[in-house]
């Protein structure tokens, strides 16, 4: 049988296992190559929200006539809706990914 460490029998020595699970517990954290998950993920929710607000105030403008720019109204709630979209369906694989993981028996 194979655990999330390794296989149940201990093939590795103590400095082995020590190490993988210090790895383990590090992975929410910084790496070396960049941000952790969490950093990534409060990035992409900000850069929707600044996209939609871009949008909203493109459209207020567009009413009150300090715009002529159809096309790049359109432009950015194009934008905004595609990028509100994919986040979206990145939240529903992170909602499919923990529900998964709750119905695994251990």
């Amino acid at each position: 049988m194979v655990d999330s460490i390794g296989p149940l029998s201990s093939d590795y020595s103590p400095q082995e296992i020590r190490e993988r699970q210090e790895k383990a517990q590090g992975a929410g954290k910084e790496t070396e190559g960049g941000a952790s998950f969490k950093e990534v993920l409060k990035k992409s929710i900000k850069e929707v929200n600044e996209l939609q607000q871009e949008a909203e105030a493109a459209i207020q403008e567009l009413a009150v006539g300090k715009r002529d720019d159809y096309a790049g109204v359109i432009t950015a709630v194009q934008k905004a809706d595609i990028a509100f979209r994919t986040l979206m369906q990145v939240r529903n694989k992170l909602i499919d990914a923990y529900q998964e993981f709750n119905r695994m028996r251990i």
